[in-house]
């Protein structure tokens, strides 16, 4: 699950992000030492309390979903959307593998998956 992200020019700034992150910075200091990193903001959860955790997770695959540049990106987007829109799948750790979102009742790194396997797909 990356944490951070970004495309680069110089490979000079992604040796400085890479070092920052070697060194054990943090995910903040590394954006300072690398302007073209991305938080993604997975896990940036301070007490790791497994509620906040999944909000998180949510948050994340919302945005990506939103970011994405496929052909059918409003479809998986919809997907998603319509899954955090539903209380009892919001309330699950969602995961993606393979565009496939599952739900879990854990969270990372021992998921129990439980509920739906949903999937996004082009076609009519």
């Amino acid at each position: 699950m990356p944490l951070i992200d970004g495309t680069a020019d110089d490979l000079t700034e992604v040796a400085r992000a890479a070092r920052a992150w070697h060194d054990g910075a943090a995910l903040n200091d590394i954006r300072r030492a690398a302007p073209f990193v991305h938080l993604t903001g997975r896990f940036e959860v301070p007490d790791l309390d497994p509620a906040h955790l999944t909000e998180s997770e949510w948050q994340s695959l919302r945005q990506e979903a939103g970011e994405l540049e496929y052909s059918w990106q409003e479809t998986y987007q919809a997907l998603i959307e319509a899954a955090h829109a539903e209380p009892t799948l919001r309330a699950l750790y969602p995961f993606t593998s393979h565009w496939a979102l599952r739900f879990s009742t854990t969270t990372r790194p021992r998921l129990t998956v439980v509920g739906p396997c949903l999937t996004a797909s082009d076609r009519v």
